[in-house]
């Protein structure tokens, strides 16, 4: 599975995402193709795979990007930073991408 900075993908729908990056500061960043561009994406993150979910610093188990938040095409996503050992990105109720920290 391809690796992005310290995360290795253990799942990777490339239907759904073009590309990631992980700059010097570890912020996560997407790309995903236009076809989805505009739909809601929901971040979860844990230290066990699929389990027992960490809180964001809001307080919820879920960070969620709204849809239509003025994404370009082949645009980055926002950024996202954790010292969870795992991130799930979620669409539609589906995993698309599932990232698992190397490095810990």
């Amino acid at each position: 599975m391809p690796a992005f900075g310290p995360y290795q993908a253990i799942g990777i729908n490339r239907g759904i995402v073009r590309d990631v990056k992980v700059d010097d500061e570890l912020n996560v960043y997407l790309q995903l193709y236009p076809a989805h561009k505009d739909k809601e994406l929901v971040v979860k993150i844990s230290d066990e795979r699929f389990s027992k979910y960490r809180k964001w610093v809001h307080d919820g188990l879920e960070l969620v990007s709204p849809t239509n938040s003025g994404k370009t095409p082949f645009g980055w996503t926002d950024w996202v930073q954790t010292k969870a050992k795992y991130i799930e990105y979620w669409m539609d109720g589906e995993i698309f991408l599932h990232l698992k920290r190397a490095d810990l």
